[in-house]
């Protein structure tokens, strides 16, 4: 209650403690809204957080790809194992690393590298067409212009990704 000298007024008590109760309520109200956008740029940041990981793999993963295509060229390849299977593969030193060999004609041969992702649980995959050249039972394989893809030719669909199935015919 607020008293002057002369009077009294209750009515300026109950006016500045209602004052009080807005302020402490419009605090409130701004600490709720601050708290709900935080959690939403939580949120945001830790999926752009996940999605920046899968990008990272995913690069690493192709490069291994690459790098499997590329170890793969530089191999003598045995032509009597070509020839006893269709499907010829050979693992890296790197075990997540592996490239194989598929004739189509006689002198045209599909060469595919691989870096298994633990991330996607699938095989990032390369193509490379390659010519081969015997040397006795080895073969030297020498890339074919314009003949690189991230994607197995559909006419070979079938046969692209048998090495997932079985780890045989490795050396």
């Amino acid at each position: 209650m607020l008293c002057r000298i002369t009077t009294c007024n209750p009515r300026r008590e109950k006016a500045d403690r209602s004052a009080g109760n807005t302020l402490l309520l419009m605090i409130m109200l701004l600490l709720g809204i601050s708290l709900m956008m935080l959690s939403v740029l939580h949120r945001f940041y830790q999926t752009e957080w996940r999605n920046g990981q899968d990008e990272t793999e995913f690069y690493r993963a192709d490069a291994g790809a690459a790098s499997a295509l590329e170890w793969g060229l530089m191999q003598n390849w045995s032509r009597k194992t070509l020839n006893e299977t269709p499907f010829y593969c050979r693992t890296a030193p790197d075990p997540a690393l592996k490239s194989c060999l598929r004739r189509l004609r006689a002198n045209k041969l599909l060469l595919q590298g691989s870096r298994f992702s633990s991330r996607f649980a699938q095989n990032i995959t390369h193509y490379q067409l390659v010519s081969a050249r015997e040397e006795g039972d080895r073969m030297i394989l020498t890339a074919l212009p314009q003949g690189w893809s991230d994607f197995c030719p559909p006419d070979l669909k079938p046969g692209c990704n048998r090495h997932r199935d079985t780890g045989e015919n490795n050396e």
